[in-house]
């Protein structure tokens, strides 16, 4: 093979000849061999030695009256043709960092639609995402075309391990040819690992497999395809964090629970839906009784504790479509949608269920316990 390919796109040089012989038959030689060319020759599998190491390491020559190997020429020629036979659309960086703003608020509208257009720019047949999770050391399916449903969420692998791992945690793009088949029988080799933002930045990977004749990337056109993924996690990284804010936002930090900011845009959704469908509507406030003097006798962090408590306990004791919410101090409002309009009974057996539910069982005070007080219904 010509020296300016090998040199100047190391990835996919090699890449094509792996296509067309066996790993182990092909081995790099030279006195001084660049870095790069050295981590693609390992990517690929691919062995590198000095010039007087060869000869223990290949085939003889053919005999001398044996007629030329013609496939060297046919490889420089495949190596200098474009790539892919038919050539990917154009990428516009600028424009694709456009679109990465306007997902800000959508994260996993963003998600599918950095797939898409990376599908789109690359011609790969299968994009699959993984995303890292919140402690940076492993790596889920989280999203893909053509693949096993039942792997989303459940195949993982370690940052640092595999291909998928070792990109993540290098932050550059890993490109090569697998196992033809393997166990999910694919039939392309060819494979390019995008990292999803840059060392402790990256979020995730892309992976692209599929391509037309299973042939990789120029170096160039990797290059492409790395800046837009780095582009999209940075906005998928910048997405996850107003999500958080606003989860913060809506979230009471004592008990867990929606604050009053939440019920309150919830209650406003339920009775614009409520009048539109004709559903019923219910809405209650809890209030915990005599809990200035828990304050007072016990100290406010003892009055934490019965506010964590109630608030568990009467999130356990709705449905999942109702939502329990602290209003304030030691008062909790809740939402029942979809209550039968006609039987308003229904309602207020749930709502003193619960409240039973709260109350049946005391509440652990270090060396005391508090027993929430009944109702005179009760007494």
């Amino acid at each position: 093979m010509a020296a300016s390919p090998l040199r100047d796109r190391p990835l996919s040089a090699l890449g094509l000849l792996v296509v067309r012989l066996e790993a182990d038959l092909i081995l790099v030689l030279g006195e001084r061999i660049p870095l790069t060319v050295r981590r693609a020759a390992e990517v690929q599998g691919i062995g590198v030695c000095r010039p007087e190491e060869a000869a223990r390491r290949v085939a003889p020559a053919p005999a001398a009256d044996e007629a030329p190997d013609a496939s060297a020429d046919v490889l420089r020629r495949a190596v200098d043709a474009p790539f892919p036979p038919t050539s990917p659309p154009p990428v516009d960086g600028g424009r694709f960092a456009e679109g990465c703003l306007e997902w800000l608020g959508d994260p996993e509208g963003l998600l599918a639609w950095t797939a898409r257009v990376l599908g789109e720019a690359s011609l790969a047949e299968r994009v699959t995402l993984m995303l890292a999770d919140d402690d940076r050391r492993t790596l889920a399916l989280h999203h893909g075309s053509d693949i096993d449903e039942s792997l989303v969420g459940t195949l993982r692998c370690a940052i640092g391990r595999g291909v998928a791992g070792r990109a993540a945690a290098l932050g550059r793009p890993l490109a090569g040819h697998g196992v033809r088949g393997g166990e999910r029988r694919y039939t392309g080799t060819a494979y390019v690992i995008l990292p999803l933002g840059r060392g402790a930045d990256c979020v995730g990977v892309v992976n692209l497999t599929g391509f037309p004749d299973d042939r990789l990337p120029s170096d160039d056109v990797l290059a492409a395809w790395a800046d837009m993924a780095r582009q999209a996690g940075q906005a998928l990284a910048a997405a996850q964090r107003l999500v958080r804010a606003e989860s913060d936002r809506n979230t009471d930090a004592l008990t867990g629970l929606p604050n009053r900011r939440a019920f309150e845009g919830a209650l406003a959704r339920e009775v614009d839906r409520a009048s539109r469908s004709g559903d019923g509507l219910a809405v209650a406030l809890y209030d915990a009784d005599d809990f200035k003097a828990v304050n007072e006798d016990y100290g406010h962090q003892a009055g934490d504790r019965v506010l964590v408590a109630v608030a568990g306990r009467l999130a356990k004791a709705f449905r999942d479509s109702d939502l329990v919410a602290r209003w304030g101090g030691e008062e909790f409002a809740v939402l029942l949608p979809g209550i039968d309009g006609e039987r308003p009974d229904a309602s207020l057996r749930a709502l003193e269920r619960a409240r039973r539910l709260v109350a049946a069982t005391p509440i652990p005070l270090g060396a005391c316990l508090l027993y929430t007080s009944p109702s005179p219904r009760d007494q």
